[in-house]
């Protein structure tokens, strides 16, 4: 199976699933990636888990 065959296999699962589902799914999925990256945001702005930040030493 080439990459590309794993790739629309997975794609085409998603599509059915995302079919069946309701907006409460799309609602959860696009609140969980806002958080995710605000939070992403927070810690490049703080320079939060980088060696050279303000705790890194």
């Amino acid at each position: 199976m080439a990459a590309s065959d794993s790739v629309n296999d997975v794609a085409g699962w998603l599509d059915e699933r995302l079919a069946g589902a309701g907006p409460d799914l799309l609602r959860v999925v696009i609140k969980q990636f806002a958080e995710t990256l605000m939070a992403a945001e927070a810690d490049a702005a703080c320079g939060a888990g980088s060696a050279n930040g303000p705790r890194g030493g």
